[in-house]
């Protein structure tokens, strides 16, 4: 009986050592904050401009970096972007936006899934369950306006995110970013500015976790047929200022060539990719360097709807 009580004891130590992990991996991965999917790039094109892409325009992947650069889409587009990762750990990213005479809707949805976990409960039964499985549903909303002679785009998205470790485990949070973005003035150049992931903390027990907020200020200069973009994204959680650069050049209207980098970071680095088009579709490829496990291999697809007349 007695050595029954310590193998029981002993299992139900190692799988809460195994869940705390999971946990701290979590944590870890997203820079000391909750909800790690919640900064992932939802796109080949811009995890190869190494996440710089706060004021680029006419992409419905720039929703997830500034809400306001939903308000620049002429057509309806869809993205679609699955990653695999080298544990077997899956990211997905579903993108649908549209113009409306009331100003432009982007909904998305992002899922991640960290593969199998497998040990054994406290009666020596081998398990086997998900180690942590995260949602995201967004909706978001951007519209051009006018300040004097000055055309403004504001925006904002509404979140809901949930979490799930090792199967046992649920919490969930909701959250909000607003982001604005403006053209200069007799300038080949576009600013952006926002605010993301003020929402509530993220619970599994007791104590929250707080979603990771960040501030980014981006700047783009853009030519025919080159695109140079800088972000600067502060993580207020970490008080850490992580820069980014990326360029684009256009090799012609079917093939694209790109690079970038991310600067104080402990996981990402140097990417690059390429992008090509045909007709209305648009096949992206990235690679990264990941400082910490392996190089990461990112494809994504967008897709550009016939363009909608008198929407205003």
């Amino acid at each position: 009986m007695r050595y029954e009580m310590i193998k029981n004891n002993l299992c139900t130590g190692v799988s809460l050592i195994v869940t705390l992990c999971i946990v701290c991996s979590v944590l870890h991965a997203a820079g000391g904050s909750a909800g790690y999917i919640l900064t992932r790039s939802p796109s080949a094109r811009s995890s190869a401009l190494g996440d710089a892409f706060g004021s680029v325009d006419c992409d419905i992947i720039g929703v997830k970096y500034n809400p306001g650069l939903i308000a620049t889409i002429s057509k309806r587009q869809l993205s679609l972007m699955f990653n695999r990762g080298l544990i077997n750990d899956t990211f997905a990213s579903v993108i649908y936006g549209m113009p409306t005479k009331y100003g432009a809707l982007a909904y998305s949805f992002d899922y991640y899934d960290s593969g199998i976990l497998e040990f054994y409960d406290s009666y020596w039964n081998k398990r086997t369950v998900t180690g942590e499985k995260d949602m995201a549903f967004a909706i978001s909303w951007g519209k051009m306006m006018t300040i004097g002679d000055e055309f403004v785009y504001p925006g904002l998205t509404l979140k809901y995110f949930s979490s799930t470790l090792v199967e046992y485990k649920t919490a969930a949070a909701f959250a909000l970013d607003i982001g604005s973005f403006y053209y200069l003035s007799n300038a080949p150049v576009m600013v952006g500015f926002s605010l993301q992931n003020i929402g509530t903390k993220l619970k599994y027990i007791e104590a929250g976790d707080p979603l990771p907020l960040s501030l980014r200020i981006s700047g783009c200069y853009k030519l025919k047929n080159v695109l140079v973009v800088n972000d600067m994204n502060y993580l207020l959680n970490d008080k850490l200022i992580v820069p980014s650069v990326g360029m684009e050049f256009a090799v012609s209207d079917v093939f694209t060539l790109r690079t970038g980098y991310k600067f104080n970071s402990d996981v990402e680095g140097l990417t690059a990719g390429f992008g090509l088009k045909w007709k209305r579709y648009e096949i992206n490829y990235s690679f990264g360097s990941n400082r910490l496990l392996y190089n990461n291999h990112v494809v994504s697809i967008n897709i550009f709807y016939p363009e909608k007349k008198n929407i205003n």
